[in-house]
């Protein structure tokens, strides 16, 4: 389940910034960062439960980062 959810946000978020790359359109700016945001904490929960709580913590904390860059 979770390995899907990354895939889906992963294709969403390359998606959206190839089409922000080509059209020259900065309005998809914040549903990328949101995209990415969200593949983060996925990320963080997958390797949470992987037992690997470096890399875990470390993509969670990204992850907030750029929510909190996206909402402010």
């Amino acid at each position: 389940m979770i390995t899907v959810l990354k895939i889906i946000l992963s294709v969403v978020t390359v998606g959206l910034s190839v089409i922000a790359l080509v059209t020259d359109r900065i309005g998809l700016m914040p549903y990328m960062m949101f995209s990415m945001g969200s593949l983060m904490l996925v990320t963080g929960v997958a390797e949470w439960k992987g037992n690997r709580r470096g890399y875990a913590v470390l993509s969670m904390l990204t992850s907030v980062f750029v929510f909190t860059v996206t909402f402010l």
